[in-house]
């Protein structure tokens, strides 16, 4: 350390202002403090040195730079339309390698969509299933044609198929069963959530009874719940049902939970 002396800064120090200039950039003294005379100063406590620095910005400033004006664009892109080349690739079956029949009905697909949407169709089609044979048609028997037609055009196109607003309830329950049954979970969570905003007086019973086909619809169970809890005379009408006495102490713990 330098042998000069330095004092402990006064108040006066610790308030003095200092202008920053490219002519001088910093701020601070060449000047150094013995340790011994640092301990003697008291500004040591519990061994701790602590050093203030108030910083006020009074002005900032740039040069102004010059920008270079944006070249003009020639070219018109047009809006993705992935979706609806595959749902023409849907449509008119070039390529298609596989087909189902569902009620008599046939809808012709191509393997290799059905397997990169869906890890279940990637096992029964690619793997050492029976329907792995390309040469024959893969029976349906447990789902409608349309219910099935709706589920591939969202294979193909990541969008449900528009309907009737009094349809629409109904294909939800059943394409959430679909998606569940082909484990593709971006469509059985948009089929939970139009079911969710469609809860009322005349639909909870029947969404209670969906959730408990369906335990992987917690969402929809919390949206069930949180209606009841908000029409008591609903509520007990719904508690007093045989069919959904399993479900009070879940709701308990919901009202506890949700709203303490």
């Amino acid at each position: 350390m330098s042998n000069d002396k330095m004092k402990p800064p006064s108040d006066g120090d610790i308030r003095c202002a200092h202008e920053f200039t490219k002519i001088q950039p910093g701020y601070g003294f060449n000047r150094f403090i013995r340790k011994d005379e640092l301990e003697r100063s008291g500004c040591i406590v519990n061994n701790v040195l602590t050093i203030r620095c108030d910083l006020d910005v009074n002005q900032f400033s740039t040069k102004k730079q010059k920008v270079k004006p944006a070249m003009a664009s020639y070219v018109s892109v047009p809006p993705r339309n992935l979706g609806q080349q595959f749902g023409a690739l849907l449509s008119n079956s070039v390529g298609a390698d596989v087909t189902f029949q569902i009620s008599g009905k046939r809808f012709m697909a191509h393997r290799c969509v059905l397997a990169a949407r869906s890890p279940v169709f990637m096992v029964e089609l690619y793997g050492p299933m029976e329907e792995s044979n390309t040469e024959r048609v893969i029976q349906i028997d447990d789902m409608e044609p349309e219910v099935f037609e709706a589920l591939l055009g969202f294979i193909y196109t990541d969008s449900l198929p528009e309907m009737k607003k009094k349809d629409e309830m109904v294909m939800a329950q059943l394409l959430l069963g679909a998606a569940d049954r082909y484990d593709i979970k971006r469509l059985r969570l948009m089929c939970e959530d139009k079911l969710c905003r469609n809860i009322n007086k005349c639909t909870v019973t029947n969404m209670l009874a969906l959730v408990d086909q369906r335990p992987s619809c917690q969402g929809l169970k919390k949206a069930c719940f949180e209606f009841l809890l908000r029409s008591p005379k609903l509520l007990q009408e719904v508690m007093a049902m045989e069919a959904f006495n399993h479900l009070a102490n879940e709701l308990l713990l919901f009202k506890v939970n949700a709203h303490g």
